[in-house]
Order: C-alpha cells, then structure tokens, then sequence
C-alpha cells in the first residue's frame, strides 16, 4: 500500500509542477 501510495503522490507533484512551469512560462513570455 505504502509504495503504490508514494508512486501516485509522485505522479501527481510531477503533473503538477509540469502545469505549473507551462503556467510559468505563458506568463513570462
């Protein structure tokens, strides 16, 4: 349960920081 738990918590930070630079970057250019 413990490492099926982090790897969905891992996938979903890395989603989340993947729309946040796209996010990022509109707002810089």
């Amino acid at each position: 349960f413990a490492n099926s738990f982090s790897h969905v918590t891992l996938e979903t930070a890395q989603s989340w920081l993947e729309a946040f630079a796209v996010y990022h970057n509109a707002r810089q250019n």
